[in-house]
């Protein structure tokens, strides 16, 4: 469900054309699919165990969520998510 927000959210800017910076996005999730379970498995896995890892997972999505939420110093550009007939 994030990827499509951010791409929303990239696109809403209008400073370069969509096609280069959804092909970044695109790519910087793929990247991530990849590099992501290798490091739970073959790092994550066999440091921390199962239960650790879930955890420490747990904190970091929670600590990404919480930056999120921080007011930026300049206003953010309005997604409308709202239905118009």
């Amino acid at each position: 469900m994030a990827l499509p927000l951010v791409m929303e959210m990239a696109g809403a800017t209008g400073r370069e054309s969509a096609g280069p910076l959804i092909g970044r996005l695109l790519a910087v999730n793929t990247l991530g699919a990849i590099v992501g379970p290798l490091l739970a498995t073959f790092l994550m896995a066999p440091r921390l165990g199962l239960w650790w890892s879930l955890v420490a997972v747990g904190a970091f999505l929670m600590a990404a969520g919480a930056y999120a939420g921080l007011p930026a110093g300049r206003p953010r550009s309005r997604v409308a998510f709202s239905w118009r007939p």
